[in-house]
C-alpha cells in the first residue's frame, strides 16, 4: 500500500509540473501574440531575438490557475539557435507587420456592416427596445469593438470579454489570453468555472477574481482582498460576467492560436533583417590589404579590410584592392517576395492580396479568388452571430443590474451580418448594368435610387429629369473638330470663369 501511494503521489506531482509548465507556456505564447498584434516594438524585438538565439520563446514568471500563485519554470528544452549573440546585436532591428495585414484581408465580414434586433417572445421586432440598445451599442463604438473583438479572437483563437460598468456608463473589455487564467467546469472543460485575470492596481500586481459566487482581488501572498465598493466579496450578477469567443476547440479551455503566423511573421523579419545586412556587409567590395605590414583579426564589416601579409615585396608590391563578395542579393529577395506570399496563403489569401507591389493591391477584393476564404468567412459568420448573441446576455445582466432602463428577460437578440460583395472591375460593371438595361432587368430609377438609398421613387424621377435638362445644356455643344465640349469648359478656354457660361 506504500508503494502505491508513493507511486501515486509521484505521478500527482509530475502532472502537477507538467500542468504549471503547459500553463507557463501558453502564457508566453499569447505574451508573443499579444505583442504583435499591438505592435509593441520592444516586445517584438525581444521575441525576434528569442527565436535567433534559441530557436523559439522561454518560460516568464506567471500566474498559475492551480496554485493560484506566480510560478518560474526554468526552460530546460536547451535549444540551440541559428545565430550568435554578437551577430544579433548588430543587425539592423526590421519589422513589417504581416500579422495585422493578415487580420484585416481574413477578418472581414463585418465590412459591409450588420443589422442588430431585439425581438418579442413571438418573433416580431420590438422597435423600442431595439433603438435603446442600438443607442446604448453607438455610445461605445459597438461596431469597432466588435472588428476588435472579431480579429483577436480569430488571432488567438479564444477571448474573453466582459461587459462592465465604468465611469457611469457600460463599457466592454476584451481579455486576451496572457492576461487570464481559466479553471473550467468539472464536466465541461470548455466552459469557465473561475476566471483570474492580471491587473495592475496602483503599483500592485492583483489577480480579479471571478466566479459564480465571488468577485474580490487576490495578491501575491494569496490573500484575498475586497474590491471597492463590494466589501462581501460577492459576486453580484450570480454569474460570471464574461462571453467566451473561441474560433475551434481543443484539449483545453483556450484552444490553439494563430501561432504559426507570428512565427513565419518573426521568420520574415528575421530574413528581412538577414537581407539588409547582406546588402550591406557584402553588396559593395570588400577591401584587400597585401603587404601592408599590418596584423589584425580578419572581420568582415564596414571600415574593415582583409590584410595578407608574407607575399615578398619582389613579386607583389605593396597595394590595396577591393574584391565582391558575389552576395546573391536579387535571388535573396525574390525568395524573400515568395516567402511573403505564401505566409497569406497559408490562411487562404491569394499571392495578390499579399503583393509587396502597391500597384498590384487592390485590398480585399484580391482576396475573392481563393475558395478556402470563402468557406472560412461562412464559418466565421456562425461563429460570430452566435458569440453576439451571448454577449448581449452578459450586457443585459450587468446593464439592468446598473441602470434602471433595463432591457426585458424576454427579449430575444438577433444580428444579421450584410453580405459583402467583390470589387469588381468597372468595365465589367458597365457591360453588366447595361445588360441589366437592354433586357428590362433594372430601371435607371432603380440605379438612382440605388445610389441614392433615401430617395423614392418620384424624387429619383425628378433628380433624373433635372439632370436630362443639365446635361443637354452642357454636355451636348460639339466643337468644329466633332469632338464633344461643354458651355464650362470653352468658358475656362476663354478666360472667364464658370459663372461667365451661365444664361
Amino acid at each position: 500500500m506504500l508503494y502505491d501511494n508513493t507511486l501515486l503521489r509521484t505521478f500527482n506531482e509530475s502532472y502537477s509540473k507538467l500542468l504549471i509548465r503547459q500553463e507557463s507556456l501558453r502564457k508566453e505564447i499569447s505574451t508573443m501574440i499579444y505583442g504583435f498584434y499591438t505592435n509593441n516594438k520592444p516586445l517584438i524585438n525581444y521575441y525576434i531575438k528569442q527565436y535567433m538565439l534559441d530557436s523559439g520563446v522561454s518560460d516568464l514568471n506567471v500566474w498559475d490557475s492551480r496554485t493560484k500563485t506566480r510560478t518560474m519554470v526554468p526552460d530546460e528544452s536547451n535549444q540551440v539557435g541559428m545565430f550568435t549573440e554578437k551577430t544579433v546585436n548588430i543587425m539592423p532591428k526590421i519589422h513589417i507587420d504581416l500579422v495585422n495585414k493578415v487580420l484585416d484581408l481574413v477578418c472581414t465580414i463585418y465590412n459591409a456592416g450588420a443589422d442588430r434586433y431585439l425581438l418579442n417572445p413571438d418573433g416580431k421586432v420590438n422597435e423600442e427596445a431595439t433603438e435603446k440598445l442600438m443607442d446604448v451599442y453607438n455610445q461605445i463604438n459597438f461596431p469597432k469593438i466588435i472588428n476588435q473583438i472579431y480579429k483577436q479572437g480569430y488571432l488567438f483563437n479564444t477571448v474573453l470579454v466582459q461587459p462592465t460598468f465604468r465611469n457611469e456608463q457600460i463599457e466592454i473589455d476584451i481579455i486576451t489570453p496572457n492576461f487570464c487564467s481559466v479553471i473550467g467546469q468539472d464536466n465541461d472543460f470548455t466552459r469557465a468555472k473561475e476566471v483570474m485575470i492580471s491587473k495592475a492596481v496602483g503599483d500592485e500586481d492583483l489577480i480579479v477574481y471571478w466566479s459564480d459566487e465571488k468577485h474580490c482581488y487576490i495578491n501575491s501572498n494569496q490573500k484575498e482582498i475586497p474590491i471597492e465598493d463590494n466589501p462581501g466579496m460577492i459576486n453580484p450578477y450570480g454569474k460570471l460576467p464574461q462571453a467566451k469567443l473561441s474560433f475551434s476547440d481543443s484539449s483545453d479551455f483556450w484552444g490553439e492560436p494563430q501561432t504559426d503566423l507570428v512565427e513565419n511573421n518573426i521568420w520574415y523579419d528575421v530574413r528581412e533583417m538577414n537581407s539588409y545586412f547582406v546588402e550591406m556587409f557584402q553588396g559593395l567590395g570588400v577591401g584587400v590589404g597585401v603587404n601592408l605590414s599590418k596584423n589584425g583579426t580578419i572581420s568582415l564589416s564596414p571600415n574593415t579590410m582583409i590584410l595578407v601579409d608574407g607575399v615578398t615585396n619582389e613579386s607583389v608590391p605593396p597595394s590595396i584592392n577591393f574584391s565582391s563578395t558575389g552576395a546573391p542579393l536579387s535571388e535573396l529577395r525574390e525568395s524573400l517576395d515568395t516567402y511573403y506570399k505564401r505566409i497569406g496563403n497559408s490562411k487562404g489569401l491569394s499571392p495578390q492580396s499579399m503583393s509587396n507591389e502597391v500597384s498590384d493591391q487592390s485590398g480585399i477584393a484580391k482576396a475573392y479568388d481563393s475558395a478556402e476564404l470563402s468557406i472560412k468567412k461562412d464559418s466565421h459568420k456562425i461563429i460570430m452571430k452566435a458569440f453576439e448573441k451571448e454577449l448581449f446576455e452578459k450586457f443585459r445582466i450587468v446593464y439592468n443590474y446598473h441602470m434602471e432602463d433595463s432591457f426585458d428577460e424576454k427579449l430575444i437578440f438577433k444580428v444579421d451580418i450584410i453580405e459583402d460583395e467583390p470589387a469588381i472591375n468597372v468595365s465589367e460593371e458597365i457591360e453588366i448594368t447595361q445588360f441589366r438595361l437592354d433586357n428590362n432587368m433594372t430601371s435607371i430609377v432603380d440605379l438612382m435610387i440605388k445610389d441614392n438609398p433615401d430617395m423614392n421613387t418620384e424624387e429619383a424621377i425628378k433628380r433624373l429629369e433635372e439632370n436630362k435638362i443639365l446635361n443637354e445644356k452642357y454636355l451636348t455643344n460639339i466643337n468644329t473638330n466633332g469632338k464633344e465640349k461643354s458651355n464650362f469648359t470653352e468658358g475656362i478656354e476663354a478666360g472667364g470663369d464658370s459663372e461667365s457660361t451661365v444664361d
